[in-house]
């Protein structure tokens, strides 16, 4: 706004000169359109011709044949042309008519509202198209700052101008850094978290350089593993990958805190069930397609066992005393009471989150990945304002193997909506050649061309007009080919024209990967159209939002299956080790846990995703590790061993940290898992045997 707009384009041009990433074309948005209607309009009737006839039939059919096809159509022509020349739109039309009198442009322009030029005074849009990926991270560093200086110069040249910037590559820039910010702040932060609450409970700081090792261990073997196995790491996993700290630093506590009196039990079976059982459940996640999922499941499950070889190797190492925790952590905490009470207790709590349950909602948001720039935001919102751009409307793309079969596909879908919902859909496939068309074009052009040209001409000397104006038209129509509406031809001038459709225009008859399709306009209030849009598979949303989504949604999908199968995975071994009856016993804790956090979750009428579904595995191993321990314990006749409390304090510290998260999925599977563990040791320490009196003080 206030700028010159040939000047911002050489501008441009000589600020990504030096980056390597050029702009494969920029041109301001009435430049776009009138390259495009160019195009269009040399080519109106290989294109437009089989439609238009073949609409002009359904409405001749209507009258009953009173007279033959050709002569209402030169009648019903010359009529449209008078109604046209008599209205604002025909004035601003012009010369056009004369080689154009069948009306196919103005008819096109209709059909596909919302692209006019620049809707507000003063504001000039351009359309620039990258030579290169905007996610990719070399593009984004050469090309997002070159952008910045172009700012920064314009408007010194230009002091009251106005320039506004937006696009992926902006967007992804800066989800990028960010992300990678808060990686390394949840990273430290939960670190920290562990060290204070060790700290805290154990007598001597020696304690903490005991199991440090073990989760820089479990760390880094999980890294290690995860690099060799994929090309590239996502960064989401590197935040998600954080809680591995929480994991690891259980094995340590175990093994520091654990007596080396031989009247305890052996610590091998529980510690290595714990791990071992976990890795299992993590590593299952391997054989899901979400690349995220995938590489968090290998870096789990690698770092899990690589904490325990550390912790299992550097036992020896330390005095048994190093990690003594404080007295008053050792004291119980007094949540026992009678059985019958107890057990009511738990059957209560138990309906309380199946009720809960029933109110979850499952709703999968690509956003909740991000963390959004609300500068972006808001000036990508000015953009669209000045646009005259809204959110009511979306993006629908039909698809098909061909053009021609896309064209089929949408005319289905017309013919479904019927007349009061199809107004509300635009497209080129309504002007564009179906099957049917082609094949009415053919036959009118072979039987009934000559009798409609003849009655064309005196129809327009009578109303006035001089012929030799319209001498062009007659004589493209008089040897357009009629193989030009064979399936092959006609399918060859569909491809081109999609070519020839500058950005932002491809959406219209976008074509790749086998697959062509026809770009809809589409109002999004309207409920008749998503239950149509249902039973059309072939029509798809364009939104990059709601696609990704439903991606997501399948992603969650066959995550389900996933967790279940990695649940049993996990249960299958500790039957084998510990029998139907101890082992149901352990597996019980961690499912009364998991049960109780999503129970409060429906509660709370919190919308759930693929992360809490994640957490949920997650914090059935966690709570697990506790189980292992606690029932050991109890099954000899001792107290919740201490090890097993300042697990789940660290643990709950661990993820604690995330749920600060500034990524909302992040911060849902911090909440979930800390919610777990707490309900966790809650229920150990209630089922717990009272610790044994010793009389020397």
């Amino acid at each position: 706004d206030g700028g010159d707009p040939a000047l911002l384009v050489e501008d441009l041009q000589g600020q990504l000169e030096g980056t390597g990433f050029f702009l494969r074309e920029i041109r301001t948005r009435p430049e776009l359109l009138d390259a495009t209607t160019f195009y269009l309009f040399e080519q109106r009737l290989s294109l437009f011709l089989p439609a238009w006839l073949a609409s002009r039939h359904e409405v001749w059919k209507g009258t009953a044949g009173e007279v033959t096809f050709p002569v209402w159509l030169a009648h019903h022509t010359v009529d449209a042309l008078e109604a046209f020349i008599g209205s604002s739109e025909g004035f601003y039309y012009g010369e056009g008519l004369t080689a154009d009198p069948l009306l196919m442009l103005p008819e096109l322009w209709r059909t596909l509202p919302g692209n006019d030029p620049d809707t507000a005074d003063g504001w000039t849009s351009l359309t620039a198209e990258l030579s290169g990926s905007a996610f990719e991270d070399t593009v984004q560093d050469a090309v997002v700052p070159a952008l910045s200086g172009l700012r920064d110069s314009f408007l010194q040249a230009h002091p009251g101008a106005s320039l506004l910037m937006s696009g992926p590559v902006f967007f992804a820039r800066s989800s990028r850094v960010a992300i990678r910010g808060e990686v390394e702040r949840l990273n430290i932060t939960s670190l920290l978290a562990v060290a204070a609450v060790i700290l805290l409970v154990l007598r001597r700081p020696l304690g903490l350089l005991a199991i440090a090792p073990v989760i820089a261990c479990g760390m880094a073997g999980g890294l290690v593993a995860t690099v060799i196995a994929f090309d590239s790491i996502h960064v989401v996993m590197l935040v998600l990958g954080a809680f591995l700290a929480g994991i690891t630093v259980d094995y340590g506590i175990h093994v520091c805190l654990h007596s080396r009196d031989r009247k305890d039990p052996p610590l091998w079976k529980p510690l290595g069930a714990a791990a071992g059982t976990t890795a299992a459940g993590f590593l299952t996640l391997m054989f899901g397609t979400l690349p995220v999922v995938r590489q968090l499941g290998l870096f789990v499950g690698a770092g899990v066992l690589s904490a325990l070889f550390a912790a299992w190797c550097l036992r020896p190492v330390f005095p048994a005393d190093a990690a003594a925790p404080r007295d008053w952590f050792l004291r119980p905490l007094r949540l026992r009471g009678k059985s019958g009470t107890l057990l009511a207790g738990i059957l209560f709590t138990l309906a309380f989150a199946f009720a809960g349950i029933r109110q979850i909602h499952w709703r999968d948001d690509i956003r909740e990945l991000d963390l959004p720039s609300p500068a972006l935001l808001a000036e990508d919102e000015r953009i669209r304002a000045a646009l005259g751009s809204t959110t009511e409307r979306t993006i629908l793309l039909t698809t098909g193997s061909s053009f021609i079969e896309a064209i089929d596909h949408w005319r289905d879908l017309q013919r479904d909506l019927g007349a009061q919902d199809s107004a509300a859909l635009s497209s080129l496939g309504s002007l564009l050649a179906s099957n049917g068309d082609l094949a009415l074009a053919r036959d009118f052009l072979t039987t009934g061309r000559t009798e409609w040209i003849n009655h064309l001409r005196p129809l327009l000397e009578q109303q006035g007009y001089d012929t030799g104006a319209f001498a062009e038209f007659f004589t493209d129509l008089e040897t357009l080919p009629v193989r030009f509406f064979d399936p092959g031809p006609a399918e060859q001038h569909l491809v081109a024209l999609s070519k020839a459709l500058s950005t932002p225009l491809t959406i219209l008859l976008p074509r790749g990967g086998g697959l062509h399709a026809v770009g809809s306009i589409a109002e999004t209030g309207s409920e008749r159209m998503s239950r149509v849009l249902d039973r059309h598979p072939e029509t798809v949303s364009a939104s990059q939002l709601e696609g990704l989504n439903n991606v997501f949604s399948r992603y969650r999908q066959e995550s389900w299956r996933l967790v279940l199968a990695g649940f049993g995975v996990i249960a299958f071994p500790v039957v084998l080790l510990y029998g139907i009856r101890r082992g149901g016993g352990i597996l019980a804790i961690p499912v009364f846990g998991v049960t109780v956090t999503f129970g409060i979750l429906g509660w709370a009428h919190q919308d759930l995703n693929l992360f809490h579904l994640l957490a949920g595995l997650l914090g059935f191993c966690l709570a697990l590790d506790h189980a292992f321990f606690a029932i050991e314990a109890r099954s000899r006749n001792q107290p919740t061993p201490a090890s097993v409390r300042l697990s789940a304090l660290t643990t709950a510290a661990a993820f604690g940290a995330l749920a600060t998260s500034r990524i909302a999925a992040v911060a849902a599977l911090g909440w979930t898992v800390t919610c777990v563990v707490i309900v966790t040791i809650l229920l150990i320490e209630i089922l717990g045997r009272a610790p044994r009196i010793q009389s020397n003080p």
